[in-house]
């Protein structure tokens, strides 16, 4: 699913419903949310994805607002994620 470059920044609660999601990819969206807000709004539904492999929130203002954020991303998504942001 690649909602790139959408200006999107919330609504996210649907994506749990997609159990079948391999890749989502979200670049360049304007998300601006601080660690818990990302935490409640987007990761908590991604984290209900069983099939997840690929996922890319690069360039969003989040990335910089959240302290290391590709490694917070990597301990709460390792399960499943093998690919974030376009790296292994």
């Amino acid at each position: 699913l690649d909602l790139s470059d959408n200006k999107l920044f919330a609504g996210f609660s649907e994506l749990a419903k997609l159990k079948n999601l391999k890749e989502f990819y979200m670049r360049r969206n304007g998300i601006d949310l601080t660690l818990p807000m990302f935490k409640r709004q987007i990761l908590s539904f991604l984290a209900k994805l069983p099939k997840l492999e690929k996922v890319d929130l690069s360039i969003n203002p989040c990335e910089d607002k959240i302290h290391h954020f590709r490694l917070f991303l990597i301990s709460q998504l390792s399960d499943t994620v093998v690919e974030l942001n376009g790296k292994p």
